[in-house]
């Protein structure tokens, strides 16, 4: 009897393994597959090419049956791809946001459409369909339907940057494509942050000029792990975005519960490397925390310290190694931990808190945040924030913020 369970337990952790395998895989083909489009943006391509491109990709590797591609063309609605169907042109009225598509609507054939849109103004409409819709396995769209809706917004973006930078010097049209990069950057962030008996969290995030470099995450990696996470990126601008957003498809892609932080950092730092060629680099605080163990263990990558508080005091997170991007391969990267014997709280956030200037051109700085978290223990992330805000509002009277303003804080017990 034992030698069967035994066996049991085997062949499972065998398919779990396969199955982690497998993801990864298709997790490295569309982090690829995102790269080779950038790449081909930013070699000047023709639009022709970048949308043949994404043709590709969804017909041959995601294996969806039927699409089209809708997108404005100085200022005309023009059909710039269509495949499984004929090129036709529908009246895409009030769709601002994924659409599933019935009988009764005049969309025939497909299944969904996905708008791309800025405020109230549509740029483009991709329409999908599966080859068979009695095929009991899951449908290819349904499958992948949160990363077409990124690539194509991504890529539809992108082209319409290019647009922008070759017109003349139109405020109108550089604010739109600013805009337009900070929707995409937005995407980054949680839409929701934990909140239960073990983790609780809550962030604050005021962009400097609509496009940031900043990225905050916290992910349930399984059944007992969270692993949180800030960021904060070298310059500003869309090339800058464009950088985060391959360090949150990376670390999405990577971490998992084999995956040690050293070896989460070093393979983000592989990636980055290939993608910004030295030209930029990522600051990033990364931990894990294990609600059973109570163990909490972080790399701090040249980033700030983190404040942690608890009833013994404030303590700042420094260990770890240089930033992401830095160097060519991270020489000794360290990990700090500790274990969570009592309410404990963490604050993460980037230099826009610390080089916020008061009129006589004094920074805010590291010591400004510890003399708020040393003032009390807040009982709640939300509190803290608002405290550390508060302050900072306080200290800076009517200057004007000097870059992105990101905290998030966090309760763990």
């Amino acid at each position: 009897m034992s030698e069967g369970i035994h066996k049991t337990i085997t062949d499972r952790d065998k398919q779990r393994l396969s199955n982690a395998i497998n993801k990864l895989k298709l997790n490295n083909f569309k982090l690829d597959s995102l790269h080779n489009l950038t790449k081909l943006i930013n070699s000047n391509a023709q639009r022709e090419e970048i949308f043949t491109a994404v043709e590709q990709v969804l017909k041959l590797e995601l294996q969806v049956g039927k699409a089209l591609l809708v997108t404005k063309e100085e200022g005309q609605w023009a059909v710039s791809f269509a495949y499984g169907v004929k090129a036709h042109y529908f009246n895409f009225n009030n769709i601002d946001d994924i659409l599933v598509v019935n009988e009764s609507m005049d969309f025939a054939p497909f299944d969904y459409i996905i708008p791309v849109t800025h405020k109230e103004e549509a740029l483009a409409y991709l329409l999908l369909a599966d080859f068979d819709e009695d095929e009991l396995a899951m449908s290819a769209v349904i499958k992948h339907l949160p990363y077409i809706q990124t690539m194509i917004n991504l890529v539809v973006v992108a082209v319409e940057n290019k647009i922008l930078y070759k017109q003349k010097n139109d405020r109108e049209k550089f604010d739109r494509e600013v805009a337009l990069a900070a929707e995409v950057h937005a995407m980054l962030f949680p839409k929701n942050l934990p909140n239960n008996n073990y983790i609780k969290c809550d962030s604050y995030y005021l962009p400097h000029h609509h496009i940031g470099g900043d990225y905050y995450d916290i992910l349930h990696i399984n059944e007992n792990e969270y692993l949180m996470c800030i960021a904060d990126v070298s310059g500003k601008g869309i090339s800058a975005a464009l950088l985060m957003s391959t360090l949150q498809a990376n670390l999405h892609a990577i971490t998992n519960y084999n995956n040690s932080l050293s070896e989460i950092v070093q393979e983000l730092n592989n990636k980055i490397n290939k993608v910004a060629q030295g030209d930029r680099f990522i600051t990033l605080f990364i931990a894990k925390y294990n609600t059973v163990t109570k163990l909490f263990t972080y790399i701090n990558a040249g980033h700030l310290p983190i404040f942690l508080t608890n009833k013994y005091g404030v303590e700042k997170l420094t260990v770890g190694c240089a930033g992401i991007g830095m160097l060519d391969e991270l020489p000794n990267v360290l990990e700090g931990s500790f274990i969570v014997n009592t309410p404990t709280n963490l604050l993460l956030y980037t230099d826009g808190v610390t080089e916020t200037e008061n009129k006589d051109g004094e920074q805010f700085d590291i010591e400004g945040v510890e003399e708020v978290l040393n003032r009390k223990f807040y009982e709640s992330p939300a509190r803290q924030n608002q405290a550390v805000f508060g302050a900072l509002e306080k200290f800076r009277e009517r200057q004007h913020y000097v870059d992105d303003i990101t905290m998030m804080s966090c309760s763990i017990e």
